[in-house]
This record gives structure tokens, sequence and C-alpha cells, in this order.
């Protein structure tokens, strides 16, 4: 970062992650602070997963406070985790310059998410000792802790949910997704559904996804909670693979379902979406209580 005098805006973020057990249910939380026309402003993210680790965790707040910045800024980044410092001021040159040690890099796939953030804004990056009073900080844990999957209190949640279901018989299907949001003391209910005949599960997770994000207005970050690996992996690893191949993958053959995965590429940029993977083992009690309403949903719009 330089030091020379510049006109972005300054924005101070603190940022904080982790996972409980490690790896297990896992949360990231992130303050971010800034004067707009006099007032100084505070803004406050977070967002959950349910199979995760602390390190995951770290990167992922650092990635969303820093996109949730919508111009280049001056930023002091403030972080607890030196596994984050130290991997994006030190050992982040020579990954570049191995291409992540041929992709082998432990979370390759957000560091190189969090090198194109970087790449956007002046930053200076600070450790800071956890648990040691800071007021931020320790504002980052707690948010982090809150959005930790099975640990959320349905009732105060900072950004909007959705919930997906799909069901798929000899080629006919459903999908439904529950919305849910804030909405002063009370919670904003909405169901979507549809069907669909030639189909597949993959395909309906696709169109699932897509119409719960758009039902929410534009730019509004969403937390989605889906059960389908395919939908998840996709969006988090596979999608930036195919987009640097021109959506070709390696046996030369087009990426399936391209028009709907660059749909939803757009939209998950658009919105900032916080995805939470679903296990049977580790379901969060907010899905377990709109499941019986995805059911039903999913039965009403069978072909």
């Amino acid at each position: 970062m330089t030091d020379k005098p510049t006109d972005k805006p300054l924005v101070k973020i603190y940022t904080d992650g982790g996972a409980d057990p490690n790896p297990g249910p896992g949360g990231w939380g992130a303050v971010l602070i800034f004067e707009r026309n006099g007032e100084v402003i505070t803004k406050e993210l977070n967002g959950g997963e349910t199979a995760t680790t602390n390190n995951r965790m770290e990167l992922t707040a650092a990635i969303y406070a820093l996109r949730a910045l919508k111009k280049p800024c001056v930023v002091e980044l403030h972080t607890d985790s030196s596994y984050l410092k130290n991997g994006i001021t030190k050992w982040m040159p020579k990954w570049l310059e191995n291409n992540f040690n041929k992709g082998k890099i432990e979370n390759v796939d957000l560091w190189q998410t969090l090198n194109s953030e970087v790449a956007r804004h002046d930053i200076r990056w600070h450790w800071v000792k956890g648990h040691a009073g800071d007021q931020y900080n320790e504002r980052a844990d707690q948010l982090a802790t809150a959005a930790m999957p099975g640990r959320s209190d349905e009732s105060d949640f900072s950004i909007p949910r959705a919930y997906l279901r799909v069901s798929c018989v000899k080629g006919s299907g459903s999908w439904a997704a529950v919305l849910r949001w804030p909405n002063g003391d009370q919670i904003g209910e909405m169901i979507l559904a549809d069907g669909k005949r030639n189909t597949t599960p993959n395909e309906l997770d696709l169109l699932a996804a897509s119409a719960a994000i758009e039902a929410f207005p534009e730019g509004a970050p969403i937390q989605l909670f889906t059960a389908s690996s395919y939908l998840y992996t996709g969006i988090k690893q596979w999608v930036p693979a195919w987009k640097q191949t021109n959506w070709v993958k390696k046996d030369g053959k087009e990426v399936q379902h391209r028009d709907l995965w660059a749909r939803l590429d757009a939209l998950d940029q658009r919105h900032r979406v916080v995805w939470v993977m679903v296990k049977d083992e580790a379901r969060p009690i907010e899905y377990e209580q709109v499941e019986a309403v995805l059911e039903q949903a999913v039965k009403d719009k069978r072909p």
C-alpha cells in the first residue's frame, strides 16, 4: 500500500472467523467503519457454513468484507489470524509465481478469490490479538459465533436467508424455496416453487437457487442453504475455473447447464451470497423448521 495522498475513501475493517469444532460448523463476521457526509457509519456482516474450518472462515470474512466495498478504497484491515495476514502479505507472491503450487495450496479457491478482491484496493494489514478487549475485534467474533449453523437464533439474524429443496422422479421434478428476512421485530417469509418435466435434480437446484436470489432486492446480501453438493461445490469451486476456460471442461466439452451457471454466477456476485452446505448429520435448526414447508411446496408443484 502506498502512503501517497489519495482521493479514495478510507474504510477500517475488522474480521474474524472460526469453526466449532474445527473442522465443523463455522461462522465469520466483519465490521466496516467509514465516514459518509461527515457521519461515522458502522456496517456489520456475517455468515456461516455447516462444514468448514477456522482458516476458511477467516478468509471468507475478509473476502466478503472487501466485496462489500462498492468502489476502490484505502483499507485498514484488522485480523487476529496470522494465517490470513501472512498468506496475503508474505506467501502470496510465491504462490502466484508457481500457480498456487499447481492448485495444491490448501484453501486455494478462497486465496484466489481474496487476491482478486485485494487488487481493487489499497490495503494495510494489521494483526490484533484476539479476545484481548479490542472493541471491534470482539464484535467481529460475536458476529462470527452468532452465524454458526445450529447456534443462530431464528428471531435474530442480520441478513436474509433462503432454504432450498428439490425432488426429481423419472425425469419430472419440482423445486421449492423458503425465503426469510428481518422485518422490524418480525420475520418476513415467502415461499417459491415450480415444477418441470424432462429435467434433472442438478437443473432443479440451479433453477431454485437463481429464483430465490432474484426474489430479493437488487444487491441485497443473502445466506443460502442447500443440501446439494453439486450446487455448493459448483458455485464455490467449479465456476471460477470454468470462466477461465470459457465454460469448457477438461475433456473439451461445454459445461452442462452453462446458461444457468452463468446466470447464477452473476447473481452470486451482485448479492454477495453466503452459501451454506446442509448435511444430514449437522442440519441447522432453521432448516429443520422449514423442511415441512419445502416438502409440501415441492409436492404441490409436481408436474
